[in-house]
């Protein structure tokens, strides 16, 4: 008997997907930095629509049709979203400022 497997139980040839790693990483200072800036305003368009449809506000005025409220929403969008790529180095430079008294 033939212990080679066959073509059809051979998944290796079967198989359409990629071996290896399917995240494709940025190479370069340019790549890493396009990278980084698409990221951020990405999140930055999903968390002020976010915020916007799921009942954002004016602050002053409370109506959620204001141009007031709309701007709100993308200075939150805006926060969060720094805070969500930049939050451990914004953190970690507050936390070394607090402890060192502001010396390096």
């Amino acid at each position: 008997m033939d212990s080679r497997p066959s073509a059809l139980t051979d998944t290796r040839e079967m198989s359409a997907l990629p071996v290896g790693p399917t995240t494709v990483e940025p190479r370069g200072r340019a790549a890493r930095l396009l990278a980084g800036l698409l990221r951020f305003f990405g999140l930055w368009a999903a968390i002020t629509g976010a915020y916007a449809v799921m009942g954002g506000t004016c602050p002053f005025c409370g109506n959620s049709a204001c141009p007031v409220g709309l701007g709100f929403a993308g200075i939150l969008g805006a926060l969060g979203s720094l805070v969500l790529t930049q939050g451990r180095r914004l953190f970690t430079s507050v936390r070394r400022a607090l402890t060192h008294g502001g010396h390096q």
